[in-house]
């Protein structure tokens, strides 16, 4: 879509279906600009397992404590990546110890 690549940004959700050994398994991709919240909070429904990504250089967002938040009322698995680690700049953005706090 030419918004997601001009934003650098996911507008919509996709999924990338595969099998692995005998499972199927389904990748949903979503949202996480506050925008376009409500296209994930819907597809949350779907999920069994969640991979948050956080930005290092952005730091945990607002939007993404929230995004945490609904997993946890869910119950969902959640497992934290943060990528974009070598553009990391300041040690004030992501504070790994509050990570794990929250």
């Amino acid at each position: 879509m030419k918004m997601e690549q001009e934003r650098g940004i996911s507008i919509t959700s996709t999924v990338l279906t595969f099998n692995y050994e005998d499972h199927h398994i389904n990748i949903l991709d979503t949202p996480g600009h506050q925008d376009f919240s409500e296209d994930t909070y819907r597809t949350l429904a779907a999920a069994d397992n969640v991979v948050m990504l956080v930005d290092a250089a952005k730091g945990l967002e607002p939007q993404t404590r929230k995004l945490f938040e609904v997993c946890q009322m869910r119950e969902l698995p959640t497992l934290t990546f943060i990528n974009k680690m070598d553009s990391w700049i300041s040690t004030d953005h992501v504070k790994f110890g509050d990570l794990d706090q929250q």
